[in-house]
């Protein structure tokens, strides 16, 4: 050994990396962003619920006890919720939607948003609970977030 004194923070970060990049070998690339765009998703939703808690409380869960609640706390800062299950399901619906009008470029189209909110409408894992004020919020927030 050198002369460098180690301590116990010394070995607990290195044990922390060693565990993370393990956990990182165990995914592939794909799986990592999947997971990624999953929290991204419900980073948007979450905040979309949030701002339109008073008038539609049916967006947010009341409580949780999934493993996405620590995430969501870390990051809120007060300013997220926890998107209720519908919501994310609609999320979902909204984001493939978009990703096929989109596909690899932005399009330069007028009404861009209501043709995707069109789109959505007419997929058959759309739920009607979610109004169509919330779906343009959601879509205005996931194409700043695309670009």
């Amino acid at each position: 050994m050198d002369d460098m004194d180690y301590n116990d923070n010394d070995l607990f970060i290195f044990n922390e990396i060693s565990d993370n990049t393990d956990i990182c070998r165990l995914y592939s690339e794909s799986t990592i962003s999947d997971i990624v765009q999953e929290a991204g998703l419900e980073y948007v939703a979450g905040y979309v619920a949030h701002q339109n808690k008073t008038k539609y409380p049916n967006l947010q869960k009341l409580t949780t006890n999934d493993d996405s609640e620590n995430w969501i706390q870390s990051v809120s800062k007060g300013y997220l919720s926890h998107p209720s299950n519908e919501f994310m399901n609609t999320s979902k619906t909204a984001e493939k939607c978009f990703n096929n009008f989109y596909g690899e470029h932005f399009s330069k189209e007028d009404y861009v948003i209501q043709k995707i909110i069109n789109l959505i409408k007419r997929d058959n894992e759309y739920l009607d609970c979610i109004p169509e004020e919330v779906l343009q919020c959601e879509l205005a927030y996931t194409y700043e977030f695309a670009k």
